[in-house]
């Protein structure tokens, strides 16, 4: 079985985004694993427990992983891929929001000027459960979760 790598946890971006390379090129017995960040998946290719890794173009970590395995691993493909939708959500609750969580890769995507607190997470999927346990009053995270 063709296996392939990325970043989870399961509903990210990064795990969207891998699901459509594989209905793309039709990979249809192929499967992703998810990775808590990008070296675990590298070394995982190098052991040989996956075959690639598919890692967004605009991930903060690109330059320092291509440069770090510059010697062993090699880019192979491209794919231009469109990004789940995202949103600013704010708990129902509070009237002035003055906490946000975020995915420190989408920072720039809004002016976070509004917001005195700015909290890191490791994934959007991490942003809607900090939402939803009220660790910050809104959250730059996936739209479908508004729901």
């Amino acid at each position: 079985m063709l296996i392939f790598a990325t970043l989870g946890p399961a509903g990210s971006n990064h795990d969207w985004v891998a699901n459509r390379y594989l209905e793309f090129h039709r990979l249809d017995d192929a499967r992703v694993d998810l990775f808590a960040d990008f070296d675990d998946a590298v070394n995982a290719m190098l052991r040989g427990d996956v075959r690639h890794v598919i890692q967004a173009a605009v991930h903060p970590s690109v330059t320092g992983l291509v440069a770090r395995y510059r010697n062993q691993a090699h880019i192979i493909d491209t794919f231009i891929s469109p990004s789940q939708a995202m949103a600013v959500l704010t708990r129902a609750e509070v009237r002035l929001p003055a906490s946000l969580g975020l995915l420190k890769a989408t920072r720039e995507y809004i002016d976070s000027s509004r917001w005195e607190n700015l909290v890191a997470e490791a994934s959007t999927v991490a942003v809607a459960e900090g939402l939803l346990n009220c660790k910050y009053d809104s959250g730059l995270t996936l739209l479908r979760y508004a729901t």
